[in-house]
């Protein structure tokens, strides 16, 4: 069983100080994160890293209005980040997954909202210029560095959910129309009709939720 070093907001970089996020979040970056791992165990070669970050740097990154001063942010982190995988590797680390950010366009955050573009832009941009870096790293120390593409799965987990909710809809419809045909033929009081509704909606929802966490096991 591994420890855990990731912290919910942090970012791979500090947040300027005038944030009120960066009195907490600013003593959990990256290099912090990987300093605690540090200080608290000596790495083998058999012990595994697990790098999973950089979905906070994007949000800061579509907040910033100068789209330049966005991708400058966006390099320094991924500059971080090397230097960060070069530290943990010269501390004797010989197992290092890493992985890339997710799509924060489609996070309920920015989906549909006026800032949705950039989002998707900036997801990209940080995605490539990620890519490059790590591509250089694992050239230098073969072997070691393996990366994840934590974007296709997202991507893929969302196109299954939607599939599952749109047979849910498509379930519900039938029953109801199955419940209203019923109804007419048997000629059902209003009160049954209701409770019936209901135990097939329930019905359902059981079934759907059996078959999502089907899907993520």
């Amino acid at each position: 069983m591994g420890n855990n070093y990731a912290v919910a907001g942090a970012q791979i970089t500090k947040l300027p100080f005038w944030k009120l996020k960066s009195i907490f979040c600013n003593n959990f970056s990256l290099p912090k994160q990987a300093k605690a791992l540090l200080k608290h165990h000596q790495l083998t070669e058999n012990d595994l890293v697990i790098i999973n970050i950089g979905g906070n740097e994007l949000i800061n990154a579509v907040n910033i209005s100068d789209i330049n001063e966005s991708k400058a942010t966006i390099n320094n982190a991924i500059n971080i980040q090397k230097a960060t995988i070069i530290n943990l590797i010269n501390n004797n680390a010989r197992k290092i997954i890493v992985a890339n950010a997710p799509d924060i366009s489609k996070t309920p955050s920015f989906l549909n909202s006026y800032n949705m573009d950039k989002a998707k832009n900036l997801s990209e941009y940080f995605n490539s210029v990620w890519l490059e870096g790590m591509k250089q790293l694992q050239t230098k120390y073969p072997q070691i560095i393996k990366l994840f593409d934590l974007n296709v799965v997202f991507n893929k987990n969302l196109d299954e959910f939607q599939k599952k909710v749109e047979l849910l809809i498509r379930v519900l419809l039938m029953l109801i129309t199955v419940v209203f045909y019923l109804v007419w033929m048997l000629n059902l009081s209003l009160m049954k009709i209701v409770i019936f509704i209901i135990l097939m909606i329930i019905f359902s929802l059981i079934l759907f939720i059996q078959q999502v966490g089907f899907m993520n096991n």
